[in-house]
């Protein structure tokens, strides 16, 4: 009788231990898409004299100083292996809307959530510019950026 009873046991141990391991390997849906929560940048308010403005909330904006850094910031933690060829920032000068130049960024990996876009030339006054964020950012937890987000601005001309 005590086999019997072992037996028992045993077997119902193995089939909640089943159970268990089967409800932890199901699929939790698909994670969240990861998204830009801002894009910030440096707008002249007066001779020497600046704010910062969210570029997406305002967009397009206009005064947008010459050598203003942009600060991206990410709604969730990416990936330390983001910075690759295709997902590369890229800072336009464009003419009617249509890219006819583009500016060459130093791209800092501030933290997991953020990056500062640092133009390595002073911008041109007056012109419009075109800030491309591109898709394929993958947050940790598997999020994806999944379209590419711009801003457009006009530089002062002070």
């Amino acid at each position: 009788m005590k086999r019997h009873l072992l037996i028992l046991v045993f077997f119902a141990t193995l089939i909640l231990s089943c159970s268990k391991s089967d409800e932890n390997e199901m699929d939790m849906g698909d994670p969240d898409p990861l998204t830009i929560s801002y894009i910030n940048g440096f707008v002249s308010t007066g001779s020497s004299t600046f704010q910062v403005t969210d570029l997406m909330a305002n967009n397009p904006v206009s005064d947008i100083q010459l050598t203003s850094p942009f600060f991206v910031k990410f709604s969730k933690p990416v990936r330390e292996e983001w910075l690759t060829n295709e997902s590369l920032p890229k800072l336009l000068r464009t003419e009617n809307g249509e890219p006819v130049e583009g500016i060459t960024l130093n791209i800092i990996n501030e933290s997991n959530t953020e990056l500062t876009l640092e133009p390595t030339e002073l911008l041109v006054a007056g012109m419009t510019y075109k800030l491309v964020i591109n898709p394929g950012y993958t947050a940790l937890d598997g999020g994806i950026l999944d379209d590419h987000v711009s801003v457009d601005f006009t530089t002062s001309v002070d």
